[in-house]
Formats: C-alpha cells, sequence, structure tokens
C-alpha cells in the first residue's frame, strides 16, 4: 500500500484515462533510489485495465549497447525493430532518429487494437541513444492511445525532461512517514517513529527495511537505536547483509539474475544451467526477488545493483561467461559480445575484434558513446600496445563527438601514457583527427 503519495497517482490515473480515451502522453517520475517510483510503476500497472503493458528496465551493465533500453521494450510486445531501421548516418540527427521513429510506429499499430502503457524503470540507465528515443516518442503521443511512465533518479535528458511532464518525488512528510510504519503491523513507539523519519528523510524503502532490521525492543524503545545510515545507504547495507546469509549457489544464482539485463526467463535459466545451477536456488534467495509474468524481478532495484556490487569479481566474470553462452539469438549478438568482454580476464584479439564490429553498429544507428565504451574495452583486450593506442584514439573520438568531453579527455590521457610516437601522440590531441580505424568504421 502506498501512502502519502495521493496527488502522484492521481496524476498517473489521469495520464491512463486520457490514453484510454485515445489522447496520449508522458510522464517522467523522477526521485532518489527507495523514494517510491518503481510502487508508482506498479500503481500505474494495476491500473491499467483494457491496456495491453510494456515494461522495460535500465540495467547498469547494459547502457553501452545501443538501442538496448527500447528493444527491451519492444520484446514486452514481441515486437522487433526492423533491421533497416538500425542503420542510421552518424552526422545526420534525422537519420539518427529513424530507429526511433520506426519504434514509434510500431508502438502506434500495436495501440491500435488496444491501448497502451509503456513503464521504463531505471531509466537513469538506458543507454544514450533509447534515452534520446524515448523522449522523442514521448513528444509525440497526443493523438496515440499509449501512455508512457519513465522512473528516473536523476534527470534523464542531461539538465531536465526537455518538454516532458515531470513529478519529482521526496520524501514523505512525518505523518506519512508514522502512517507507512503502522500499516507494516509493527509496533513502533512514537519517538523511535519520529527518529527513523530523522534519519531516513522519509524515503520510504529506507524507512521500511531499517524498521525491520530493528528488535521488538527497539522497536518499543526499551532498547538504544543502532547507527542508521540515512536514505538509500541502509537499504544497499541492509541488501547486502541479507546476501552474506544465503548459501553460495543462491548468491551465485542472484549474481547472475543481477547481471541479466533482461527480463526473459530463458536466457537466465540457460544461463543458471550452463553454469550447474539449479533454478531452485533462487527461489530460496531470502525475498530478493520475485516472479512476475514468468520472468524473474528484484524486489527493489536497489537489490540488483547491490547485489551485483557485493559480488567478487570471478563471481561476475562466471555470471557474464554463462550469460554470454545463453544469448544464442542473431539479435542478441552485441548483448552476447558485451558479456564475453566483461567475463574476460586478460588479453584477447577475438573478443576485441567483436567488440570492434559492435562499435562499427552502433556508429552507423548513431551510437557514438556506446562506440566509444566498445572501443575502450577493446583496447584493454588488445595485447600490442600500438593496436591499444588505435583504439583509445578511436574511441576517444566517438566519445568527443557523443558530447562526453570528460571522457574523451581521459581516453586520450590513457592513449598518451602508452605511446610516444609522435604520429600516435598526434591523432590523439588533435579533436579533428579521426584515427584510420574510427574512419573505417564511418563508412
Amino acid at each position: 500500500m502506498l501512502v502519502g503519495r495521493e496527488s502522484e497517482i492521481a496524476a498517473l490515473a489521469r495520464l491512463i484515462a486520457d490514453a484510454q480515451a485515445g489522447r496520449g502522453g508522458a510522464l517522467v517520475v523522477r526521485g532518489e533510489a527507495g523514494i517510491g517510483k518503481s510502487a508508482l510503476l506498479d500503481v500505474a500497472a494495476s491500473r491499467a485495465a483494457g491496456m495491453r503493458l510494456a515494461r522495460a528496465v535500465g540495467v547498469d551493465a547494459e547502457s553501452e549497447i545501443a538501442f538496448a533500453g527500447l528493444d527491451q521494450a519492444l520484446r514486452a510486445l514481441r515486437l522487433r525493430l526492423p533491421p533497416a531501421a538500425a542503420v542510421a548516418d552518424e552526422g545526420s540527427p534525422s537519420e539518427r532518429f529513424s530507429v526511433a521513429l520506426s519504434a514509434l510506429e510500431l508502438l502506434s499499430e500495436t495501440a491500435d487494437a488496444e491501448p497502451l502503457l509503456v513503464l521504463v524503470d531505471d531509466a537513469q540507465w538506458l543507454d544514450r541513444p533509447s534515452a534520446d528515443g524515448v523522449q522523442f516518442i514521448g513528444r509525440r503521443l497526443a493523438a496515440e492511445p499509449i501512455a508512457l511512465v519513465v522512473a528516473t533518479r536523476e534527470p534523464l535528458f542531461g539538465s531536465g525532461s526537455h518538454g516532458l511532464p515531470e513529478l519529482v518525488l521526496t520524501g514523505l512528510n512525518e505523518r506519512a512517514s508514522f502512517g507507512l510504519l503502522a500499516a507494516s503491523g509493527r509496533e513502533v513507539a512514537r519517538p523511535v517513529a519520529s527518529e527513523l523519519f530523522r534519519t531516513t528523510g522519509g524515503n520510504p524503502l529506507a524507512l521500511d527495511v531499517a524498521s525491520r532490521a530493528l528488535t521488538t525492543a527497539q522497536l518499543q524503545g526499551a532498547e538504544p537505536l543502532p547507527p542508521l545510515l540515512p536514505g538509500a545507504k541502509s537499504v544497499e547495507a541492509a541488501y547486502g547483509r541479507t546476501l552474506e546469509r544465503l548459501d553460495a549457489e543462491a548468491r551465485r544464482a542472484l549474481v547472475m539474475a543481477a547481471a541479466n539485463e533482461t527480463r526473459d526467463l530463458g536466457v537466465l535459466t540457460a544461463a543458471l544451467t550452463a553454469a550447474g545451477i539449479a533454478r531452485q536456488a533462487l527461489e530460496a534467495a531470502g525475498g530478493l526477488v520475485r516472479w512476475i509474468d514468468g520472468s524473474v524481478e528484484f524486489s527493489h532495484p536497489l537489490a540488483r545493483s547491490a547485489i551485483y556490487e557485493a559480488a567478487s569479481v570471478q563471481d561476475r566474470r562466471a555470471a557474464h561467461r554463462a550469460l554470454a553462452q545463453a544469448f544464442v539469438d542473431p539479435a542478441d549478438s552485441d548483448r552476447r559480445v558485451w558479456h564475453l568482454a566483461l567475463a574476460a580476464d586478460g588479453p584477447d584479439e577475438e573478443i576485441a575484434a567483436a567488440l570492434e564490429r559492435m562499435a562499427r553498429q552502433a556508429i552507423r544507428r548513431g551510437g557514438l558513446g556506446a562506440a566509444a565504451t566498445a572501443l575502450r574495452r577493446a583496447a584493454a583486450l588488445m595485447p600490442r600496445t600500438t593496436d591499444r593506442v588505435e583504439r583509445l584514439t578511436a574511441a576517444a573520438h566517438s566519445a568527443r563527438s557523443a558530447g562526453r568531453i570528460d571522457e574523451a579527455i581521459a581516453l586520450v590521457e590513457q592513449g598518451l601514457r602508452l605511446t610516444d610516437d609522435a604520429q600516435h601522440r598526434a591523432r590523439l590531441y588533435s579533436p579533428g583527427t579521426r584515427s584510420g580505424l574510427h574512419r573505417s568504421f564511418s563508412r
């Protein structure tokens, strides 16, 4: 039950009702981790009677795969972007949005038969081309029976929502915080409730997790409260403690689920099998995951990030290696390559070459930031220094062209540390000079 969000729920209800009447629109819900964004998306889903529902979740591990977020949303409707739409000229903004236009057309065709609700959670981790595509689509729904709700921790498009209506969530007030604690069924003394409110800033998830961590005596004020971290940090710490109590197989299964950026249960099951882990291990995962519509979802996005960050390097690499084996569909080639790259523990020219092909495709689609990341990782996997410098030069140009100036500077500095060759250093220094590698990608 949501407490203290009556006006936000009313705004979602209006958006959905308008879409059901053929007047579409978009809404960005922004706020810190644990503030209630995902809960509001669940409320929206519960009120979408007579509508088709598509959900997508941004995942940090996939934030550098161009158009991965749009692809995930369309897959929820059993749709795919046509291959022709994926070819975009990096120099033309109109061509760069051809993929987004194709996605909008597919959504419109689907909504002709039944109104559509599209929910995007953790949008701060969307790849930039998908984020741009979401903006493009959101601004063009007025005549479509489509409602789009995007939840994000940070401004999705840089400094703001670029014309999309926005709800900014803050912590609950003291009265609503007391109501949330009372609704939990736990008896909390008034002074303890006041201290929890002060410590968490009214963050609903932090309130819930912090109160659950207290003993009955502490809740009743008979014993002093332990030190509590404010906001989301206390939640992540609590998830970390839960993870520590699980057995090794359950922890490995959770890391696999956290590293999987899709909601495809078949992919996750195949990866678990490849790693020799029983799917039942997830069912004993301490309430950190839940089964919804035939897929595995984390109880909260913070649980996913906390589990992945707490995992050892070896467990992460094993998870990515198994997931790479599970992505067998040719349409998932970028995902497979990226997981192989994250699993690599040393130089590997074959994976580096696959990353270069991935970067070439990203540039053609206008995903310059994704290309920079792929080329940076390719450089790390090259055994020869000259090859590393070439790829760092191409990565720096892509990052610069994408407007990621700090990243471009860091890539140039990394390349300069590797070479004394005057020609290579000149290419790295010059903002107008593209390496031969990058020129070949652009054609």
